[in-house]
Parts: C-alpha cells; structure tokens; sequence
C-alpha cells in the first residue's frame, strides 16, 4: 500500500503566510495600543499626586503662616504679613511661615522661612528661603510644584467677603490690628485637568468681625 505525501501547494503557503502576517499586525497594533495606555497612565498617576502634594503643601503653608509683617531687602518693614502681586509678575504670594525642617548638613540658626508662589514657564513654583527677612544675594530654594498650568489665581478672605488682592486697597484691618485674611483660595488653570481650586484655612487669620 502506496501512502500519499502530498505537501503544501503554493497557494496554501501564501495563504499562511498572510494569515501568519495579520496575526502579527494585530498583535503589534495591540501591543502599541497597551504601551501607550500604560504610559498615559502613569503620566495621569503622576500629574494626580503633584496635584495632591501641591494642595497638601499649600495647606501646610497657610496653616504656618505668622502673622509677622517681613522686610524687603532694603531693610524696609513690609505693609502686611501676607502680600499678593498682580498677575503675571514673577510671584504671586509672599509670607513668612514657621515649622522650618532642618536640610542635611545645615545648621538651624531659625526656623522661620519665607515663602513665596509663582507661576514660570507653565510650572506652578514654590520659592524658599531659610531666613524670615531675605536681602539681595539671599539663596532661594526653587520646588517645581505641578507643570501644565496656564494661570493661577489666588483670592482672600475677610470680613465676610472675598478680596482680588491682599492687603485690600480699602479695609478696616489696619485699624483691627490684624494682617491675615482668615482663608486664601488658590485657583489653577490646568491643561490636564481643567480648573482646579482649593482653599485653605489660615491660623491665626482673623477679619475683625466679631
């Protein structure tokens, strides 16, 4: 009894081969599918926590604020504890806080420090510095705090009512003897996430209302 070998014709193999080559499409196009998922998360998963570190530090600073009217690098005593700037100056905020960590190898003279917040280059900053008073060749500590931020707003309140700018142009703080409004909303305009907004309690603000 004569067995039949009978190989694969030219049309099978071609056949096979083109179905080989969908297979190996479709596995590429899935494989870049996933990868770009992959990476679009991790790029959301990051951008969520400088979001959730940006607001956690912003609260930490109003909640250390002082109620300490600081001077400019002249020496010249400051109108107020806390001072807003118009937008797109440099920086927006400018206070002393208290609650100073002491950095590796630094001797801790005080652990006062002051603060300011600004927008650069689409990145929301933090700027430091580790004294309460700083003049002109004072170092400042530079912290990116979130990028994609196309403006930041921040707004003060007090005596009832919400102010643009701090100290207001016209207010009765002076002659309550307070300098702190008793909240501060900061507003981020965010290419990811659209408009964010947070606001945080300041200690020891108060507006003079009974």
């Amino acid at each position: 009894m004569r067995v039949s070998q009978r190989g694969l014709t030219l049309i099978e193999l071609l056949i096979a081969v083109g179905i080989l080559a969908v297979l190996a499409l479709l596995s590429s196009t899935l494989l870049g599918t996933s990868l770009d998922n992959q990476k679009h998360l991790r790029s959301s998963s990051r951008s969520l926590e400088e979001l959730g570190l940006s607001i956690t530090l912003l609260r930490r600073d109003m909640e250390q604020m002082l109620n300490r009217s600081g001077r400019d690098e002249y020496g010249t005593r400051q109108q107020s504890p806390l001072l807003s700037f118009a937008e797109g100056e440099l920086y927006q905020l400018e206070f002393t806080r208290d609650g100073r960590r002491l950095l590796p190898g630094e001797a801790l003279s005080s652990s006062l420090e002051r603060i300011r917040y600004g927008l650069e280059d689409k990145n929301f900053v933090r700027y430091s510095a580790a004294v309460p008073d700083p003049i002109a060749n004072t170092e400042w500590r530079k912290q990116k705090m979130m990028d994609g931020i196309t403006a930041i707003n921040f707004s003060f309140y007090a005596q009832g009512k919400w102010h643009k700018e701090w100290p207001p142009a016209t207010t009765g703080l002076e002659a309550s003897g307070q300098g702190l409004p008793r909240a501060v909303s900061l507003r981020l305009d965010t290419e990811r996430w659209g408009v964010v907004e947070v606001m945080a309690l300041v200690a020891g603000g108060d507006d003079g209302s009974p």
